[in-house]
C-alpha cells in the first residue's frame, strides 16, 4: 500500500483552481508512490464548486484517496480556515503527516516530495517551505521586506515562511493544541518545541485570477503573526520604555543641577523643555506599568485549545 497523507487547503470561491490543485496533486501522487487524502476548508464561500467535477477528477486519479470538503458556518479567514482543517485530521491514526498549501497554485504541488523527504530526517518536526522568489509586485516586495525587518526587530525571529509545510503526526498533535494557529500557522510553527527543517522553493503562479490580498488583510496578516509573540513583544516594549525614561531623567536631572548649582546661563524655555520631558517620562512609566500587567494578565488566563472549540464552526462535511 502507497504512504498515505492527507492535505489541507483553504478555498474562498475559487473552485477553478481547486480543480486544477487536484490534477496536480494527483500526478505527483503517481510519481512519488503515495496516496493523498484533501481535506478542502470552505471559508464561506458564496460561490458553490461543481461537486461533481471535483468527484471526477478524484476518480480519474486512483492515489488521491478522498475530497473532504469542510464548510465552515462563516468567513473565518485564511489562516483560521487552516486550523479547522488541521483539527479535522487530529485523530488520524492512518496518515504519516499533513501537507499545509494553498489552493490558488502558489505553492507548487511539484515541491511536496521535497518536503516529504525532508520530514523523513525529521519524523517528529515539520518541513515548512521557505521562499526564494515570488511573483510579486516590486510595492509587496518592499512592503514585505520592511515588514520581516519589523518582525525581527520585536520578536527576534525571521519568518520567511508561509503556510506550505509539511507535519508530522507528533508535531500535528502539538499544534491543534496550541492556541496561536486561530492567528497565524507561520509563526506558531516557529514557536514550537520540535524540529524544524527549511526546504528552499519558489512560489509559482496562480492557476487563475488575481491574487484577492489587498493592504488591509496584508496588515491584518502581519498583526496577527505578531501577536503570536505578544509577551516578547511587551517586554521588549518594557526595557524600551524604561530606557528612555531613564535617558529624559537624565536630561531632567542635568537641567535642574545647571539651574541651580552653576553659573551656566540658563534660555527660558529650558524650563519649558523640562516640563515636557517630564510629561513623557510619566507617560512612559505608566506604559510601562500598563505592558506589565499586560504580560501577567496573559500568563494567568488559560489558553483557549483550538481542537476543542474550532469544530463548532464547520457546517457541514461532505466526503467525495
Amino acid at each position: 500500500m502507497p504512504t498515505r497523507f492527507a492535505i489541507v487547503t483553504p478555498v474562498l470561491n475559487d473552485w477553478a483552481s481547486l480543480s486544477a490543485l487536484l490534477k496536480d496533486l494527483g500526478s505527483v501522487a503517481e510519481q512519488w508512490d503515495c496516496a493523498f487524502d484533501v481535506v478542502a476548508v470552505d471559508d464561506g464561500s458564496d460561490q458553490q464548486g461543481n461537486t461533481d467535477e471535483l468527484a471526477d477528477i478524484c476518480g480519474a486519479f486512483p492515489r488521491i484517496s478522498s475530497l473532504r470538503i469542510v464548510r465552515l458556518a462563516l468567513n473565518l479567514g485564511h489562516q483560521r480556515a487552516i486550523a479547522t482543517g488541521l483539527c479535522e485530521l487530529a485523530d488520524r491514526t492512518d496518515i504519516a503527516g499533513v501537507i499545509v498549501m494553498d489552493s490558488d497554485g502558489e505553492d507548487p504541488p511539484r515541491d511536496i516530495p521535497s518536503l516529504l523527504a525532508a520530514l523523513q530526517g525529521a519524523p517528529s518536526g515539520i518541513a515548512v517551505a521557505t521562499r526564494r522568489r515570488r511573483h510579486a509586485t516590486l510595492a509587496f516586495r518592499v512592503g514585505y521586506g520592511i515588514y520581516k525587518t519589523l518582525y525581527r526587530a520585536l520578536c527576534s525571529k525571521v519568518l520567511d515562511y508561509g503556510n506550505f509545510c509539511a507535519i508530522s503526526p507528533t508535531a500535528l498533535e502539538q499544534l491543534v493544541h496550541a492556541s496561536e494557529i486561530w492567528n497565524h500557522l507561520a509563526a506558531t510553527v516557529s514557536r514550537q518545541r520540535c524540529p524544524i527543517v527549511m526546504v528552499p522553493h519558489d512560489r509559482a503562479p496562480r492557476y487563475a485570477g488575481e491574487p484577492k490580498m489587498t493592504l488591509q488583510p496584508l496588515v491584518l496578516l502581519g498583526m496577527s503573526a505578531l501577536s503570536v509573540y505578544i509577551d516578547v513583544i511587551l517586554i521588549r516594549m518594557m526595557f524600551a520604555t524604561l530606557l528612555f525614561a531613564m535617558a529624559t531623567g537624565l536630561v531632567i536631572v542635568a537641567l535642574l543641577y545647571l539651574y541651580f548649582f552653576t553659573d551656566w546661563p540658563i534660555r527660558g524655555w529650558t524650563s519649558i523643555l523640562a516640563g515636557v520631558l517630564l510629561t513623557i517620562l510619566l507617560q512612559v512609566l505608566f506604559a510601562s506599568v500598563g505592558a506589565s500587567f499586560l504580560l501577567l494578565s496573559n500568563r494567568s488566563s488559560i489558553a483557549r485549545v483550538p481542537l476543542a472549540e474550532l469544530p463548532v464552526f464547520v457546517r457541514e462535511r461532505r466526503v467525495l
